[in-house]
């Protein structure tokens, strides 16, 4: 607030000091090496177990599924999903070794109904997305000609050697053919 001449008024200098004060007393001298982290955290911002479970409902909260590969009997993973289940989230477990410690978590909650993980897809699946196709088809001249060594390829197509020999490494790139012993053969799918 500012007089009609444009200084401050008693007021707003008492507030601005009183605010200064209550910040210098809130945020204790720092050494030239905490200066270098954000301004933003205080000792009261260090991670306490108690404050665990607040921050995994908000993660729950922000997540269309929750994944738990591992978890204990008793582990904070079990919170999340509980939290996720509340809020009507999807909740995936990996199913694990029956006799491991870390996998007790995930399995009782594949018994309680949660739904198995094994595979990226699943987790498509869920949320309505398409899998891509993992083995694109490839057709190519050359594979209707093989088994053949490139020499041959070469004189069965009229193709110059160094079209042959790109084609052939695209084609093996890719996945759709192998060389052994100087032969390429059509890979099986």
């Amino acid at each position: 607030m500012r007089s009609k001449a444009g200084t401050p008024s008693p007021s707003s200098v008492a507030a601005s000091t009183a605010t200064t004060r209550l910040r210098t007393q809130d945020s204790p001298a720092r050494s030239p090496s905490d200066r270098s982290s954000s301004p933003n955290t205080s000792r009261a911002s260090k991670p306490a177990p108690w404050r665990f479970p607040a921050r995994n409902r908000i993660i729950a909260g922000l997540c269309a599924a929750t994944i738990v590969v591992e978890a204990r009997e008793r582990s904070g993973a079990l919170i999340t999903a509980d939290f996720a289940l509340e809020e009507g989230r999807e909740v995936f477990a990996v199913p694990g070794e029956i006799t491991s410690a870390l996998s007790a978590g995930t399995n009782a909650l594949l018994r309680l109904g949660a739904t198995p993980l094994t595979s990226s897809d699943d987790v498509l699946e869920s949320l309505g997305i398409e899998p891509p196709n993992s083995e694109p088809t490839v057709a190519h001249p050359l594979l209707e000609l093989m088994p053949a060594t490139a020499d041959e390829l070469v004189r069965t197509t009229g193709l110059l050697a160094g079209e042959v020999a790109a084609a052939l490494a695209e084609l093996e790139l890719v996945g759709a053919a192998v060389e052994g012993d100087g032969i390429y053969r059509a890979a099986a799918r």
